[in-house]
């Protein structure tokens, strides 16, 4: 396994459970292998026979935990790996499994603090450094990243020679940032900006080292600005490093990653400065016919209260600094016909939000306003068995960061349902969302797009990880609901 060949590891372990079903140490490398390579409920259930036992057994119970927390299976995952540590309290695998939930839960100095004591406790794991180095990143300490990063590839297998060379590119650029500090708000203004909404994505007016303006979409899906080559090449924004693949949906899932940094940008009255961007081609022209100049990732604004207002076509910044504890603001008051919930952030910082089609089982959608279209993932069809429900007289063309593909079956769902908030007679068009769960950490069944949200007010509150919706009174039903939504997880202390 330590040298990468994750299928001849499982074959390895499938022998010698042949030999004797009971050995707990095999089933135990047997699953572990399963999760590295991203098969969590595979790996669940060859971890079962072990949870039936009465005399429980810490790994057995830290390895289910982390299966079902990257299945998106919260609530039991946390209780698994607390389970895991009450019988072994230096268990690293339960450790680091509640680090990780603590990130997903944007509680980033307990996760750095307990991914530490995983990492001392099993200095060999390279897993462990790539989420020390996810979180550092999000705290901005870029040094420490980048270090973890060169022992997670010093002790990571040489064969995947294409997720290392994304990982170098990483490298290089946090050792250009540096201490720098990111996305620095130097006007704080409190503003509401006008927005045009053009296939039912937010498109906005930006300065760009002071010019412009120039045509950006208002994307939450991205996690960072995206600026086009041919807009770069205008204004003299040039490479700062590079390295491998991104993730995305369209064409073949990837664009290659090109790393710059604007020296300011402006949002109506709102100046950042320090702004890391990636640099790409972009379709342009869009199919209504608007240029496309670039788009405007979550994490830039992500100290700043957000109100995505849809009906009214603005969108209200106002700063609210991640740093700041609770009680710098009290949560805000809910008015009435508005549905305020908690999210999740994924690795790469998107925000994640619990939802059902058909009243099935919960599922994490990604909120996603710079797609048109919400969509789902094809594992959900296969898993449910829903081939029926695909409209056998219909497909569309989907365009994402990574190009345009072609013919997408359209699944189509009764109901869409978010907490109380549903829309009915969806269409949704099925893809393979493989790549994009890569750098998601947990497992993300679909997006939430704009045939959805462009019936609401949306409110974006990172301090407290709240999001409020109200929407509007045509498109979207308001059910009434006899529990409250679920609220996050407390990771303890080990």
């Amino acid at each position: 396994m330590r040298n990468g060949e994750l299928e001849a590891a499982e074959q390895t372990y499938r022998q010698a459970l042949a030999l004797d079903a009971n050995a707990p140490t095999v089933r135990c490398g047997l699953a572990y292998v399963l999760i590295k390579n991203r098969q969590h409920a595979a790996a669940y259930e060859e971890l079962r026979p072990l949870l039936q036992l009465p005399s429980k057994h810490s790994d057995a119970l830290a390895l289910s935990g982390l299966a079902l927390v990257r299945a998106g299976l919260f609530r039991d995952g946390f209780e698994s790996l607390k389970a895991a540590l009450a019988i072994k309290r230096d268990n690293p695998i339960a450790i680091a499994g509640i680090a990780e939930l603590a990130c997903y839960e944007n509680q980033l100095a307990l996760a750095a603090q307990l991914i530490s004591t995983a990492i001392n406790e099993s200095p060999e794991e390279p897993d462990y450094y790539l989420l020390a180095a996810r979180i550092a990143s999000r705290l901005e300490n870029f040094y420490f990243a980048a270090e973890s990063l060169r022992n997670f590839l010093r002790l990571a297998p040489k064969t995947d020679v294409e997720r290392r060379e994304r990982i170098e590119g990483v490298i290089r650029f946090y050792t250009y940032l540096g201490t720098s500090r990111i996305n620095v708000v130097q006007e704080k203004a409190e503003a509401f900006i006008p927005f045009e909404l053009r296939g039912r994505r937010p498109h906005i007016n930006v300065r760009i080292n002071g010019k412009g303006p120039f045509n950006f979409v208002l994307d939450t899906g991205a996690s960072s600005c995206v600026i086009s080559n041919e807009t770069a090449a205008k204004i003299g924004v040039r490479s700062v490093a590079a390295g491998g693949y991104a993730r995305a949906v369209g064409g073949n899932g990837m664009f290659p990653i090109v790393y710059g940094v604007l020296k300011s940008l402006e949002i109506g009255p709102i100046k950042l400065g320090t702004v890391p961007v990636y640099l790409r081609d972009i379709q342009s022209v869009t199919e209504n016919g608007s240029r496309v100049d670039g788009f405007i990732g979550l994490s830039t604004l992500s100290d700043f209260a957000i109100t995505l207002d849809y009906p009214q076509h603005l969108l209200g910044l106002r700063y609210a600094p991640r740093e700041g504890t609770l009680k710098d603001g009290a949560e805000p008051a809910v008015s009435q016909g508005t549905t305020r919930l908690p999210f999740r952030v994924t690795e790469s910082g998107l925000i994640s939000l619990e939802t059902q089609l058909d009243d099935g089982q919960i599922l994490n959608f990604i909120l996603d306003s710079g797609a048109s279209a919400s969509v789902v993932d094809q594992s959900v069809v296969e898993r449910h068995n829903w081939q029926s429900k695909i409209l056998s007289n219909q497909s569309v063309r989907i365009v994402g960061a990574a190009g345009a593909a072609e013919k997408v079956p359209v699944l189509q769902v009764n109901a869409l349902r978010i907490y109380d908030l549903v829309r009915t007679d969806v269409r949704m068009p099925v893809i393979d969302m493989r790549r994009l769960n890569e750098s998601s950490g947990f497992e993300q069944s679909g997006i939430l797009g704009g045939d959805f949200l462009t019936h609401c007010r949306i409110e974006i509150d990172f301090r407290h990880q709240r999001i409020a919706l109200t929407p509007t009174p045509n498109g979207i039903v308001k059910r009434q609901m006899d529990v409250p939504p679920t609220a996050s997880s407390d990771p303890p202390r080990p």
